[in-house]
C-alpha cells in the first residue's frame, strides 16, 4: 500500500481507503521512512465481507527509502583549487554513509574515475594532481543505494593556464 511506505501520523479516514473498510486506527509510520520497523494498530469494526474481525490486528512493514543525492557544495563548479581538494556536500536524511567519486570524463565517469570512497561525514579531502576534474556524491543507508548528484561539478587543481 503506497500510503505506508513513507507516511507520518496517518489516521482512519485514510486507512479505510486503501484497506475498504471501517476502523478506528491511528498509527505513527515514521519508522518505515528511517528503513526501521514499525507496528501498526487497528480497531476494525467490520471487514471488507461484513463479519466481525478480532479487536485488534498487529502489522509489521519494512521502510525502503532510497536516499535522494546530496547537493554538492564545495568547491564551486569551475573553481580553482589547490590540493588536497575539500569535497564538501549537505547532509541527507535517512542515510547511514556518503558515497564519492572524482573523475575526469565530464558526463561519463565509468572508467575514469582517478579516487573514490565512502564516509559518514558530509566533506571529504581528496590529494589530487594538477588537472580538470569532475565529482559526484550519494547517499547510502542499510537497504539501498541512492542516485549520484549532478554531473555538472567541475574543478581545476593548479593553475588554469
Amino acid at each position: 500500500m503506497g500510503i505506508l511506505s513513507d507516511a507520518t501520523n496517518v489516521g482512519a479516514d485514510t486507512i479505510n481507503v486503501e484497506l475498504g473498510r471501517s476502523s478506528t486506527a491511528t498509527f505513527d509510520m515514521a519508522a518505515a521512512s528511517t528503513g526501521t520497523y514499525g507496528t501498526i494498530n487497528t480497531n476494525s469494526t467490520t471487514r471488507p465481507d461484513g463479519s466481525t474481525p478480532h479487536e485488534w490486528a498487529e502489522f509489521r512493514g519494512y521502510g525502503h527509502i532510497t536516499p535522494s543525492a546530496p547537493s554538492p557544495s564545495s568547491p564551486s563548479n569551475g573553481a580553482t583549487v589547490s590540493s588536497p581538494v575539500n569535497l564538501q556536500w549537505g547532509s541527507v536524511s535517512n542515510i547511514t554513509s556518503y558515497g564519492w567519486r572524482v573523475y575526469t570524463n565530464n558526463g561519463n565517469p565509468d572508467g575514469t574515475i582517478v579516487t573514490s570512497g565512502t564516509t559518514t561525514n558530509t566533506n571529504v579531502n581528496v590529494s589530487l594532481s594538477d588537472g580538470t576534474y569532475y565529482w559526484q556524491v550519494r547517499g547510502i543507508n542499510a537497504t539501498n543505494i541512492g542516485g549520484w548528484s549532478s554531473v555538472n561539478r567541475t574543478f581545476t587543481v593548479g593553475d588554469p593556464s
